[in-house]
This record gives C-alpha cells, sequence and structure tokens, in this order.
C-alpha cells in the first residue's frame, strides 16, 4: 500500500459539524458515507490506509477497525501494555508492510508479521499528540508531533527532535517522493531531511501550511491564499489562488491521485480538486478533512472530523431536480429532440426543455395554447408532439400547431401516451376511452380495445415495426399493419399491470410488470424473470437498452441494470442474472422510477441514459462502467462450525484478542481442517476487496463433494451447510464487480468432516467381521438345534415304528390267531351238528364274521406296519385289494401300475388315508355302480402321486347334492387332511371318475 499523505497541523476539536455549504457542489463526483451506523467505530477518521492484501484500515476516534468495503472489523489494543485506550489517533503502512498506529497520549505501536511493539515514554517518546507518520527510503519512519515536535525510529534507535532543535519554527508537514526522499516544510521554508538533518532547499513570502510530493516530480505546496508546485529547487509556480470565500480556506493536506488531480483537504471547508486548470469543490459529510487516501481502484478516501468515512469517485448517475432548474421534482415523460434537447413533463401537468442555460417551463410561456401537458415525443423531422389533458394532441416545430381535435377524428380530447414511428405517423392512447389511434399522412385510424380496459402505460414499436400496447390491467396487444391481436399473458393465473415496454434489436419485446418482474416476448415465445432469477426487483416501470449489451431498469427501489446475456441465459433456464443497483453507492437515495404514460427512459445522442423518478431525472453515464478495476481480490474470512470459530483469516495478526486457542489461519491458503463429526451446521464467510461498488459484487460459491453445481448467491457474504456427512470437502467462491469482472480463481478452503466411531472404515469392518462371525456362530448353532431336533424326532419315530411293529406282529400273531381259531371252532361246531339247511346258520355266520374280521385285521397290520411306509408297497397292496375284491364282485378289473414302482418312502397316515379312499371308490362301484369293467391307474410325478379309479357303470351327477353321501365326502376329507386333492367326475349313463393327487412336498417326501 502507498503512503497516506502525512502532515502536522493544528486541529481544532471544536470544528464545525454542519454539512459543506451549497456553494461547495461538485457535480462529477459522489460521495458513499459510512458511519457508525454501519459499523464505523467513530465519525471521527483520523488515518486511512489499504494493506498488501486489499483491506482498508480505518483509524478512528473509537478505535481501529479493518474494511473489506461493506463490514468494518474492530481491535481493541487496549490489551497492550502502554496504551491508555481505544483512540488512535494516526495510523501509517510503510514500504515493508508494518502497520504503524499512533495512540493518544503519545504510545506508538508497530504491528509487523505476528508481533507487535509497544513505543513510550520508556522508550524515549514525548507524551503528545500525534499528527502523523513519514518513512525514508532506507525504512526509517518519522513521528510528528501536534505542537512541531518529531520523533525518528531507525530500527532500536529513537532519537526526538524539539522544536528548538535545529529546526524552522513553525507547522511542520513531511511527504515521501516516490524516490524514497523525505521533504519538510516549516513555516515559510521546505527541504529535504538527510541523516536526520533539514536541508533547507527554498523559503517563500507566507507559511506552508502543507505538502504532497507530485507523481511527475516535484512537490505540491499550499498556503492559506494558493496552490503552489516546486521542482524541489528554487523553482516555484502559481498553479491556483483559492476561490473567494466568506471564510479563509485553511489547507491542512494535499494528495494527488492516479490521474493527476491534486486533492486538498481543508480544517473548515471540506474538500476541494484540481485538475486541468479548473478548481471544485467536492461534497463530503462534513468540512473537517482530517484524512485522505486512495485505493487501488482509484477511489478517494476522505476521513472527516464527525462526518464518518467518504470514499469520492466519479459520479456514473447524476440526479436533475428542482436544484438543476427542473420546475417539478416528479417527471411523468421524457424524449430528447433531433437538437439533443430534453423535453419533460410533469405529474403536475407542466412542459419543459432543456436549454443552453438550464430548464425553461414552457406551460408559462405566453405561446403555450393551454391545458395541462401528460406526455411528450419528439419525431425525426425535429417535430415535438405533446399530449394534454382535455385540450387533445399538439406539435411543435418552429410554433405551436394544434394537429387533432375532435374534427380531426380523436377519439379522446385527453391522451395518455404517445408512440411516434416515423416523420408523418404518431400512435394516440386515450386517457378516458378504451382506444388507440394511428395518425398517419392526415388520416386517424382508430383501433377498439376490449371494453373495461384500463389506462395505457406503454408503448414500443419492435424491430419488424409492429406497435406494442400495454395496458394498467394486464393486457398486451400488438398492431400488425391494421390488425390488432391480443397477446396478454397469464401470469401466476392472472394479468398483472405493465408498467414499461421496451423492443431491443434482436426482435424481442421486453414488458416491465407491476411485481412480477420482467417479461420476454420473443419469436412467439412468452419467459418471465424475477427476483428468484437474480432481477434487482420485480416492479419495473421503466426499460431502456444502453447500446452495449446492457439494459438498464427503474422500479420501486431505484435504478438498476442488468446485461442482455444474463438475462437471455435466465430466460432459458441456463443462468443467473447478475442485477447492478445504483442509488446510494454514487451518493444518491433511492430512486422510485414513475410510471403511467409513454414515452418513458430514452438514451440519449451522446449516449446518456436518462430514466424520469419522482425525485426528478436520473442521469446516467454507461461509459464509466468501461473503467471498472479488474477482478477483486476474495477472500475467506471465517469458518464456523456451530456458531464457533473453527479457521480465521489472519488470525495469527497480533491485535486480534482471542477468547481462547488462536484459531488456524486461512491467510495462506493451506488449512486443511478436521471438523468434528454431530454438528449442526459450517458456516464460510467470504469477502472481495473491491470499494469501487462493493455493494454490488456477486458470489457464487460451490462445495466440492456436496453441490453439483456453482451456487449464486448474489450479494450474500455467507454459505452455510446443516449436517454435512463425513468426507473430504473444498469450498471454492469467486466473486464478480459491477461492470461484469469475475475472479475465476477465487479462493478455497479444504477441510474433512471426520465420522462418528461408527462410521470409521476400520469400525464397520469390525463389525462386517462381528457380524459375520455372530451370523455363522447363530447359523451354526440353529443348524446344531434343528440337528438335536431331528435327531430327537428320528429316535421318536424309531421308537414308534418299532411300537407299531411290536403292535402289527401281537395283533397278527395274538388276535389273528384267536379269530382264525374261532372261525375253525365254528366250522367244526356246524360239522358237528349235521345241519344241512340251505340257509346259513349261526356258526357259519361266526366263521365268516370271524374270516372277515380276518381280513380287516390284516388290513389294520399292514397299515400300522411301518415296513409298508413306501410308495411301492401302497401300490401293489392297493392293485391287490382291487383284484381281489373285484373278482369276487365278478367285476373285471384293469390295472396300470408304474413298473418299477420308485422306492420312496410315504408316511403312514398318507398311506393309509390313500388306500382308504381307493378302497371306499371301489365300494361304491361294487355297491352302486353296476359296472362291469374297472380301471385302476398310478403315475408318478415329479409333484406327487396321481391314481385313477374309473368305472362303466350307470354314473350319477356329481354336481347334485346326494343324500346320505357321507362316503364321497369322507374321501375329500381324507385327501385334504394329507394335503391331496379328490375330484369325483360322474354323469348319469357315463360311468364314474375318481382323480386323487397326493402332493410329495407337502407330506415330507
Amino acid at each position: 500500500m502507498g503512503a497516506l499523505l502525512l502532515w502536522v497541523a493544528t486541529l481544532r476539536a471544536d470544528a464545525g459539524r454542519e454539512l459543506v455549504p451549497p456553494e461547495s457542489h461538485g457535480p462529477d463526483w459522489a460521495a458513499r458515507v459510512w458511519q457508525t451506523d454501519e459499523g464505523l467505530p467513530d465519525n471521527t477518521v483520523y488515518g486511512l490506509g489499504q494493506s498488501a492484501d486489499g483491506y482498508l484500515w480505518v483509524a478512528t476516534h473509537g478505535g481501529l477497525a479493518r474494511f473489506d468495503g461493506v463490514r468494518f472489523q474492530e481491535f481493541s489494543l487496549t490489551h497492550l501494555s502502554g496504551v491508555p485506550n481505544r483512540v488512535v489517533r494516526a495510523l501509517y503502512l510503510d514500504r515493508g508492510g508494518r502497520l504503524w498506529l499512533g495512540m493518544d497520549r503519545g504510545p506508538v505501536v508497530c504491528v509487523e508479521g505476528g508481533t507487535v511493539r509497544v513505543y513510550g515514554a520508556q522508550e524515549g517518546l514525548p507524551d503528545l499528540r500525534i499528527e502523523g507518520f513519514a518513512e525514508e527510503s532506507d525504512g526509517t519512519v518519522w513521528i510528528l508531533y501536534a505542537n512541531g515536535e518529531l520523533a525518528r525510529i531507525r530500527g532500536p534507535q529513537i532519537r526526538r527532535y524539539p522544536t528548538a532543535a535545529g529546526t524552522p519554527g513553525g507547522r511542520v508537514g513531511l511527504s515521501s517522493d516516490r524516490e524514497g526522499r523525505l521533504w519538510f516544510a516549516r513555516g515559510r521554508q521546505w527541504g529535504l531531511v538527510r541523516d536526520g538533518r533539514f536541508e533547507v532547499r527554498h523559503e517563500g513570502d507566507e507559511p506552508i501550511a502543507c505538502l504532497a510530493a507530485a507523481r511527475a516530480g516535484g512537490l505540491w505546496l499550499a498556503t492559506a491564499t494558493r496552490l503552489l508546485w516546486s521542482d524541489g529547487t528554487n523553482t516555484v509556480r502559481e498553479v491556483l489562488r483559492w476561490p473567494d470565500s466568506s471564510r479563509p480556506v485553511q489547507p491542512r493536506l494535499l494528495w494527488e491521485d492516479q490521474t493527476g488531480g491534486v486533492w486538498v483537504g481543508t480544517a473548515a471547508h471540506g474538500l476541494g480538486r484540481f485538475e486541468g486548470g479548473r478548481f471544485g469543490w467536492v461534497p463530503t459529510s462534513h468540512r473537517e478533512i482530517l484524512c485522505l487516501a486512495e485505493d487501488r481502484e482509484g477511489n478517494l478516501w476522505a476521513g472527516t472530523g464527525g462526518g464518518g468515512l467518504n470514499r469520492l469517485r466519479p459520479r456514473r448517475i447524476e440526479l436533475w431536480s428542482t436544484a438543476q432548474g427542473l420546475p417539478f421534482e416528479s417527471v411523468r415523460t421524457v424524449c430528447e429532440d433531433t437538437n439533443g434537447r430534453l423535453w419533460i413533463t410533469t405529474m403536475n401537468g407542466q412542459l419543459a426543455r432543456e436549454g443552453s442555460t438550464g430548464w425553461e417551463d414552457w406551460t408559462a410561456r405566453a405561446d403555450w395554447p393551454g391545458g395541462a401537458a401528460v406526455c411528450v415525443a419528439a419525431d425525426p423531422s425535429g417535430g415535438v408532439w405533446v399530449g394534454t389533458r382535455e385540450r387533445g394532441l399538439y406539435r411543435w416545430n418552429g410554433s405551436w400547431i394544434r394537429l387533432l381535435g375532435r374534427r380531426e377524428g380523436l377519439a379522446d380530447l385527453s391522451i395518455r401516451s404517445l408512440c411516434v414511428v416515423g416523420p408523418e405517423e404518431v400512435w394516440i392512447a386515450a386517457a378516458t376511452r378504451p382506444v388507440i389511434q394511428r395518425w398517419k399522412e392526415g388520416k386517424c385510424l382508430t383501433f377498439e380495445l376490449p371494453a373495461g380496459t384500463r389506462s395505457i402505460r406503454a408503448m414500443t414499436v419492435d424491430a419488424a415495426g409492429d406497435v406494442w400496447v400495454g395496458t394498467a390491467d394486464g393486457l398486451l396487444l400488438r398492431v400488425t399493419g391494421d390488425t390488432l391481436r391480443n397477446e396478454t399473458v397469464l401470469v401466476d393465473g392472472r394479468t398483472p399491470s405493465i408498467r414499461a415496454l421496451h423492443a431491443t434489436p434482436d426482435g424481442a419485446v421486453w414488458v416491465g410488470y407491476a411485481g412480477y418482474g420482467l417479461g420476454r416476448w420473443w419469436s412467439g415465445r412468452w419467459m418471465r424473470l424475477t427476483s428468484a432469477q437474480g432481477l434487482g426487483e420485480d416492479y419495473i416501470s421503466q426499460i431502456v437498452a444502453d447500446g452495449e449489451g446492457r439494459l438498464w431498469f427503474g422500479g420501486n427501489r431505484g435504478v438498476f441494470q442488468a446485461t442482455l446475456a444474463d438475462l437471455n441465459a435466465a430466460a432459458h433456464g441456463t443462468g443467473y442474472v447478475h442485477s447492478i443497483s445504483y442509488g446510494r453507492g454514487e451518493g444518491l437515495p433511492a430512486l422510485p422510477a414513475t410510471y403511467d404514460s409513454a414515452p418513458g427512459a430514452v438514451r440519449r445522442g451522446d449516449g446518456r441514459l436518462v430514466i424520469p423518478t419522482r425525485l426528478g431525472l436520473a442521469v446516467i453515464h454507461p461509459g464509466a462502467l468501461a473503467s471498472e478495476a479488474g477482478p477483486p481480490p476474495v477472500v475467506v474470512e471465517r469458518v464456523a462450525v456451530d456458531d464457533q470459530t473453527v479457521a480465521l483469516y489472519d488470525s495469527r495478526f497480533p491485535l486480534w484478542n482471542h477468547p481462547g486457542p488462536v484459531p488456524p489461519d486461512l491467510r495462506d491458503g493451506r488449512w486443511e481442517g478436521r471438523l468434528p463429526p454431530g454438528h449442526r451446521k459450517v458456516e464460510f464467510e467470504f469477502t472481495a476487496l473491491t470499494y469501487a461498488a462493493p455493494e454490488n459484487v456477486h458470489f457464487r460459491y460451490r462445495l466440492d463433494g456436496f453441490d453439483e453445481a456453482w451456487v449464486e448467491a448474489g450479494a450474500r457474504r455467507v454459505a452455510s451447510y446443516p449436517r454435512l456427512p463425513p468426507g473430504r470437502y473444498r469450498f471454492r467462491v469467486m466473486a464478480g464487480t459491477a461492470a461484469g469482472v469475475w475472479n475465476e480463481a477465487g479462493a478455497g478452503v479444504s477441510f474433512a468432516v471426520q465420522p462418528f466411531l461408527w462410521q470409521t472404515w476400520w469400525f464397520r469392518l469390525s463389525a462386517g467381521a462381528a457380524f459375520t462371525l455372530g451370523v455363522v456362530a447363530v447359523v451354526r448353532w440353529v443348524s446344531f438345534r434343528r440337528l438335536r431336533h431331528r435327531l430327537r424326532l428320528l429316535e421318536q419315530q424309531a421308537a414308534l415304528q418299532r411300537e407299531r411293529a411290536r403292535i402289527a406282529k401281537d395283533i397278527h400273531d395274538d388276535v389273528g390267531a384267536c379269530l382264525t381259531q374261532i372261525a375253525l371252532l365254528c366250522d367244526l361246531a356246524q360239522q358237528g351238528t349235521g345241519a344241512c339247511s340251505a340257509a346259513p346258520g349261526p356258526w357259519e355266520k361266526i366263521a365268516a364274521t370271524a374270516r372277515q374280521a380276518v381280513k380287516s385285521l390284516d388290513e389294520i397290520v399292514w397299515a400300522v406296519n411301518p415296513r409298508n411306509d413306501t410308495l411301492a408297497q401302497m401300490i401293489d397292496y392297493a392293485g391287490q385289494f382291487a383284484l381281489d375284491y373285484l373278482r369276487l364282485a365278478g367285476i373285471r378289473c384293469r390295472l396300470d401300475l408304474p413298473e418299477p414302482t420308485p422306492d420312496q418312502p410315504m408316511p403312514s397316515d398318507v398311506r393309509h388315508n390313500c388306500f382308504l379312499v381307493v378302497k371306499e371308490a371301489l365300494h361304491n362301484i361294487v355297491k352302486h355302480a353296476g359296472a362291469t369293467e374297472v380301471w385302476l391307474r398310478a403315475r408318478v410325478e415329479d409333484g406327487g402321486l396321481r391314481m385313477e379309479i374309473e368305472d362303466n357303470g350307470t354314473g350319477f351327477d356329481a354336481a347334485a347334492r346326494v343324500p346320505g353321501a357321507d362316503g364321497l365326502r369322507n374321501m375329500r376329507q381324507r385327501m385334504a387332511d394329507v394335503g391331496g386333492k379328490c375330484v369325483i367326475e360322474s354323469h348319469p349313463g357315463s360311468g364314474t371318475r375318481v382323480r386323487l393327487f397326493v402332493p410329495w412336498q407337502r407330506n415330507g417326501v
């Protein structure tokens, strides 16, 4: 950072704090003021300087602050030994980057790198008020005191120069030139400081109030009456004598800016500037100027004695109001004639024209035809058209002509808006009737609008020559030739009021809505932009193009602009609108634009834009935007987790007073933090170190590893992320200036979010291994348990089978033998009686019953015996039973059985139920069917066993309910009990077929 102007002067604590007087008006410079309400520690600013990283340092009566253009970061020095309070009387940044601070009551603080040193009475410095610092080429620093004393710090050595120590008496000023030489001025003399000696080079005829090194060489010198230049020898030239004033000018300091202009700060007369032989006073917030500095972008900064911090730069927007001669503040319409003069109509019905010496109220002229002027438009032939309230349409072309009235076909004598297409063609919008008219070559053509149409506020002509009309109730109409078409578009289900229309050469028509943003009609497609896409605001009252790729807008909150490239990209959904607002940054209040009539904003022949507002005419100089500096430096200032700082920019700066451990430093960009798990949010605070228009700097950021695309932050300087998952991240941010210049490199920080214990890889691996082992153990335990259970079941089954075998053996050997013996005894008894009767006797019946019991007992033994629990045994036994049973009934039996039969197990209950169903079916055939032939079929499939019993008997109706048919129900129930199915198919006279199916899986086979 370049050195500040250094000077000594007597300061008056009771200096006036009123604003610069009206005669101190500088129309070419805009002042932006920061005061305590925006974070400045105190409105009395003693010193300024810009450090190498781009921050602006501010010394005030309330302490030291670091400024980024938006926010002030305060630093308290009271924790340093020997510093009595927060007041910083002087500030200087030397060529080596050291920060020198002159504290109240004499201490000097030097900050170098990460160290700080306080010089005070113990080091030999006086307890006096410090006014400033100066530096020699070898790094020697001089201290200037209010009483005229000097002190020098060269390395560890400190030397004082009292007022009588070989220096001329009077007030002292010091300044370093570009070659590093140190110049002094005291009283009427000035010269060089060499090795601590003061070499007088010249003596003038009046005391020197202040001096500054000239950029081209030599010195600027100011006295109470004039501004001088000297080549450093005896050559002295008067360049300016201060303008006459009711109060004497008291120059306090000088500064030559980058363009060669010389700034003069005074003790009670404000701030002046001299350039090119011209001098003017520049408005500031206070008359007392205490310090001046210039940043790298060419902005001049002025610290005042009570008015805060002022930034001065060439004005890009001016406000012409009643102070500049307008007859009334609120302007309704504006146009420029072929001679380059502006015409306006005001909200109170006045017509005024810009002249060489000011504005002239034409409604007050004797030749004014009368009536209140509503709208004014100029044509290419030099004519000016004026629409009035209740007096029709007039045209000026050297004199007034009432061109249109009732007799000439005018539909309404009250005119709302005008749109001039050519020298002989003008479109007229009525104020009280829903009509528009075209006056062309002496003929009037009327277009009736829909009934109930409200006032016509906007009109424009597109690139194809079509006329567009916008109304207060949201109608958008287009006239092509002699055809009126309704192009109204619903916006969120309604037709919002239209305030402005503007056509661009690419064929687009831009529509300004009241509260619904900006619409674009292009190639038959409609799109809309709002503040959600970055538009400056959603109330658009005026639109005008500057011919340099930008559209300028006037809205409820003031003036803003955006590039057509941004607007078109956002309209297609591929971009974002980076709107730039103007007003306070230009030293102006908010400029709410007017609406209600056309024409509106206009681009003048010299490129300036004029927008009508309620406070006057906003005059814009778009060409000034081209002088914007390059891309701004971007800094990540702070990283916070749950509102606790974990990393800080320049955290090792010794003037920080950290309440705990010093957080890691973000300045070198090498910080790679490790953030704890379980946090609620992570915040990144960032800034761009540009001061030309800091309020219009736009940011975009991205968190690599989380965001899929860049996030448009607008002017917001903080990014917040809630509950980031574990992983590695890099936060990146870039910034763009008001001129659209982006710092693509930006700034960034890398960090990692640590996982919880259960989210670590080794924990997951261990958990996975433990889970696998657990699963193996559980599976093994379950398998062993199942195995033990199966073993128990097998043991039980084996025991059961042994018991069944024993029972079957006992029944066969014991009960069967007894029944056989009974049958034989009955036969012997019958033989002994000698009865030869044809009817069977009791003994014969007993013998038959016993033999039948033996057969039944054989079936039970077959069913109980576990050796028969196979499919082959069941099929063979059923087939043999069918042959024997049907042979006795005299019915032929045909068998179709598998050969060989698979030798697979079949549970006893399944085997028994299957056999009983076959037996019941054969019994029904013998008893009811009257059949002569029966087929028994068996087929073994993958899914189970299928059996069929079919006869050629009389059959029956299987669908009908047969009384007493318990056997059929029992057959179905038995098969259902074993998971099978029994289907009986029969028709009268067609025999009967019984189908059985037994599944393997259901029965454990």
